[in-house]
């Protein structure tokens, strides 16, 4: 396990006073025993790994590199030490600028699952363009003007937006959020720089922008985000502006 492990029944967290049963925070373990995030138990620590057993703390570990959330019934775990992930390219068209919206360890939205994605503000029916080549895995253009969430939406939406996700030849995906529509099928080949859809604001979303990351390639559409740097841009941190050298 990634972090320092302290055995709750003989050492308690320096600093602080041990919690009385009541406020214990392994009482909010809904799933049953096991691992469980701080965020997952509403404990302001998010960089800390709770083992519970019957709704008490056995043992604290803290993680050196933040906390992963997985969904209900799967135990949460210590994230992995970052590599330089898959130098891929900005999704962008060759020379073109853009901001960065939300980097990855965004505090809105990018922990958990999403924790290595990056949001790009783009305006609406953008070009977007593939940042490595691959097999296209995953496509959804249900999304319409005038459908519910076509225009962004709450979480009612999460599972709404138009996307498409990449298989590639490292075994890991990169998906393609929030676009106003998808340009290729699922099972094409294409090409690292070849446009493959046009951005915009489907989905749980709160205003016109791109999210892309990185992925394990897992059995749904969406997996558990992995890291993420860019040829030409690094690994943009919020407020950053990054220009594509995505070019032919």
């Amino acid at each position: 396990m990634n972090g320092q492990t302290i055995d709750a029944q003989r050492k308690p967290l320096r600093g602080r006073r041990a919690r009385p049963s009541s406020v214990d925070p392994c009482n909010a373990a809904r799933s049953g025993d096991g691992l469980y995030c701080a965020a997952s138990l509403g404990a302001p620590a998010d960089s800390q790994l709770y083992l519970c057993r019957a709704r008490r703390t056995v043992r604290v570990t803290a993680c050196a590199h933040g906390c992963t959330v997985h969904p209900p019934g799967t135990p949460d775990e210590c994230t992995s030490a970052p590599d330089s992930g898959a130098a891929f390219y900005l999704p962008l068209a060759c020379g073109r600028s853009a901001p960065v919206l939300q980097g990855h360890h965004g505090s809105f939205s990018h922990n958990g699952m999403n924790t290595w994605a990056y949001d790009f503000t783009l305006p609406r029916g953008t070009p977007v363009y593939a940042m490595e080549s691959g097999r296209v895995t995953h496509v959804r253009s249900a999304e319409r003007p005038g459908s519910a969430c076509w225009n962004g939406g709450g979480r009612r939406c999460i599972e709404h937006s138009n996307y498409l996700s990449i298989l590639h030849a490292d075994g890991s995906r990169t998906s393609y959020l929030h676009l106003d529509a998808p340009e290729v099928a699922r099972g094409a080949i294409v090409q690292r720089g070849q446009r493959i859809g046009r951005s915009g604001n489907t989905g749980f979303s709160t205003r016109p922008h791109l999210h892309v990351q990185r992925q394990s390639n897992c059995a749904r559409w969406f997996c558990q985000s992995r890291p993420l740097s860019f040829r030409d841009a690094g690994m943009p941190t919020t407020g950053a502006h990054v220009t594509s050298r995505n070019c032919p």
